[in-house]
């Protein structure tokens, strides 16, 4: 399972980005998920600064999805690749994990994550010149109908 933690950091790139800079405000309940989570307490601090500047995309494919994310101001790239690095070390935690700890030690998003990676979808990642692209799959079609959930449930929290 050592696939997992990648791709939660950049389901929580996803997560973060998108929902905070959609919205200047949020619950404390929120930032308080979001700075207690494995994953994500690594982009928690430094929010107000880039999320004005993150963009991102999920894509439905016809066995999976894929998701983009990049930042706009090139003066930020260096930032959100190094804190993509630090949440990748943390999310080697996560590959061993039983879901309960992962329930609880992960943000809802990173366990609808680590959820479907712990089912079977497989996934493929590559840093970009100012963001990152992921694609998660699966020849299986339960795990596909739970990586097209996972799209359908982006896309309604967080647009595109």
């Amino acid at each position: 399972m050592s696939r997992i933690p990648l791709v939660l950091i950049l389901g929580a790139f996803v997560a973060l980005g998108t929902v905070w800079a959609e919205e200047p405000t949020h619950s404390d309940a929120e930032k308080s998920e979001w700075a207690s989570c494995t994953i994500c307490k690594h982009m928690a601090p430094h929010m107000e600064e880039l999320m004005p500047v993150m963009k991102r995309e999920t894509i439905r494919m016809n066995d999976g999805l894929a998701m983009l994310h990049w930042v706009t101001d090139d003066s930020k790239v260096e930032l959100f690749h190094e804190i993509g690095a630090k949440m990748n070390e943390s999310g080697e935690a996560t590959a061993e994990w039983t879901a309960e700890q992962a329930e609880k030690d992960l943000c809802h998003y990173c366990f609808d994550m680590w959820e479907v990676i712990a089912a079977g979808a497989r996934y493929s990642q590559g840093q970009t010149k100012n963001g990152d692209i992921m694609v998660l799959t699966s020849d299986d079609p339960d795990v596909q109908a739970k990586l097209f959930e996972l799209h359908e449930k982006a896309v309604k929290e967080m647009g595109t």
